[in-house]
């Protein structure tokens, strides 16, 4: 018997482990374009902190889809790309709505550097984002497979 067969790695939770730990990787390549761009934005093209950062976002996330889908989710037979891509980013638009907010508050009201604050927020928002993720690409389908 391989390894990969041992009920642990078939565990539902260990399996929803392991995705959320792709999804973090994913993630990496995101937030490597992110941090340079914001710097760009910010030093290099004087645009306002909150507006740098909100189109910072808006690349991050679209980055993100796609490397998800590619690599993490198994995404629906039943949704158009369009359609998991609107739901995807509607579902984390909240999250970076409340990413924004909290970057904005720090960076408006102490002296921490607005990259700190970048790198903190995604500490802060990784979970949630994870698992609305989940749903806006692969549907509610994958909740009723095998019934």
């Amino acid at each position: 018997m391989s390894w990969r067969n041992h009920a642990l790695f078939q565990h539902p939770l260990f399996r929803l482990g392991l995705q959320a730990f792709k999804f973090l990787l994913v993630g990496l390549p995101a937030f490597a374009i992110a941090i340079p761009f914001n710097i760009f934005l910010v030093e290099r093209c004087y645009w306002y902190k909150p507006l740098a950062y909100a189109l910072t976002l808006f690349l991050q996330v679209t980055v993100n889809f796609f490397f998800c889908r590619w690599l993490v989710f198994t995404p629906s037979k039943i949704k158009s790309v369009w359609r998991q891509y609107l739901e995807f980013l509607g579902v984390v638009a909240i999250f970076r709505s409340l990413d924004w907010l909290f970057y904005t508050l720090v960076v408006s009201t102490t002296n921490l550097h607005y990259i700190i604050v970048q790198c903190a927020n995604v500490i802060i928002f990784s979970l949630a984002k994870f698992m609305l993720s989940k749903r806006a690409i692969e549907g509610r389908e994958q909740d009723v497979e095998g019934v």
